[in-house]
């Protein structure tokens, strides 16, 4: 589901690149791309193409990706690329691997040097709405709005992460075999 909201927020900073706000950002974070590295990690785990199809939930935080304004995103990006920045890493590449082996885990890959990452992260939006860490601030007319989307963005994720539902593949083709075994049960007992 993230990969979808990270491949469509990517795809609109790529087109608002120009923009003051987007530009200082990306530049300032120094991060890659991370919807490739979720790409990765989803054709290890689920093959090519067998992956699952967006929740309710998904389909509307891309479709407010796709509407929103150079502001708003850069509030999305703090949300979803700040999860992976402060709470990411090498540490919780090694935790995550325990718990699915086969799988390399890229999409943590976001820094060698993830101290410094943080710090970056931090610098680039408290500079946006106040000159820091030697930087004169960048849109201080934004902060207001940055802080009011970055809720809001935040509401969209827990309701992305509300709205999967994960049960194994085996569990509908077994509850089809009980509820059968239940029905001719039933019907021989009314025999």
């Amino acid at each position: 589901q993230f990969y979808m909201v990270t491949e469509a927020l990517e795809a609109q900073l790529e087109r608002h690149a120009d923009h003051k706000l987007v530009a200082h950002v990306r530049r300032a974070i120094a991060l890659p791309d991370l919807a490739p590295g979720y790409a990765a990690d989803l054709r290890q785990i689920f093959g090519d193409g067998a992956w699952p199809a967006p929740t309710a939930a998904t389909d509307e935080y891309v479709d407010a990706l796709r509407r929103a304004g150079p502001v708003e995103l850069v509030a999305a990006l703090f949300i979803l690329y700040g999860a992976l920045v402060v709470g990411g890493g090498k540490q919780t590449q090694r935790k995550v691997k325990r718990l699915l082996p086969g799988c390399d885990h890229v999409l943590f890959d976001v820094s060698e040097d993830m101290r410094a990452a943080r710090r970056r992260f931090k610098n680039a939006f408290t500079s946006i709405g106040k000159d820091h860490a030697g930087v004169a601030a960048v849109a201080p007319e934004c902060a207001d709005d940055l802080v009011r989307y970055a809720s809001l963005y935040m509401r969209r994720n827990n309701a992305v992460v509300l709205s999967v539902r994960v049960t194994p593949g085996w569990f509908w083709p077994a509850v089809a075999v009980g509820a059968a075994a239940v029905a001719v049960a039933v019907a021989r007992r009314r025999r």
